[in-house]
């Protein structure tokens, strides 16, 4: 097998090689299931074969499956999104941003 073969441990970001905080992205559509920290998942980042428009997952060390919209985004990535907006900016969520958090129920109240 040669270093190239090898995956990188899921406690350290694929693409800047720190170590992940809580949270983290892990890629739906990369056949290894591509990690990255939420600086890189925010800027956008690429590596090899991953794109950023790939599906993907928030996950947390000690994730808790509530969900807070719906059915599709859970507590923790909405904290994860809302970190990620408060360091980083908007990045590619700032449509579901938008739809909950100004023009949605909580921006109007």
């Amino acid at each position: 097998m040669e270093i190239d073969d090898c995956q990188p441990p899921a406690e350290i970001c694929q693409k800047c090689r720190e170590a992940l905080n809580e949270r983290f992205i892990k890629c739906t559509q990369c056949p290894n299931s591509l990690i990255l920290c939420l600086k890189c998942f925010s800027q956008g980042e690429e590596l090899e074969s991953h794109d950023n428009s790939h599906d993907y997952e928030v996950h947390s060390k000690n994730s808790v499956r509530l969900m807070l919209f719906g059915d599709r985004w859970t507590v923790e990535e909405e904290s994860s999104l809302l970190e990620a907006v408060e360091h980083f900016g908007f990045g590619k969520c700032e449509e579901h941003y938008l739809l909950y958090y100004v023009d949605g129920s909580i921006g109007k109240s």
